[in-house]
């Protein structure tokens, strides 16, 4: 599945749970055993959390304007 390390592709698709049983089994073998992946999957987590904190705050601005 992996030429040596998961895709950031894969990786967003296992934090999403997007992934099949299968894929989704060789992604978290894979994580048990590589530094490099899990801090790449870090790093997407924490940057699709800001990108929705983001979004969240300019769709759904501030209520005090009420």
């Amino acid at each position: 599945m992996f030429a040596r390390h998961c895709s950031d592709d894969q990786l967003l698709a296992f934090l999403d749970g997007e992934l099949d049983a299968r894929p989704a089994a060789a992604v978290a073998r894979h994580l048990e055993s590589c530094w490099l992946c899990r801090a790449r999957q870090q790093e997407l987590e924490f940057a699709a959390q800001r990108l929705a904190r983001l979004v969240d705050s300019t769709t759904y601005p501030d209520a005090g304007w009420l």
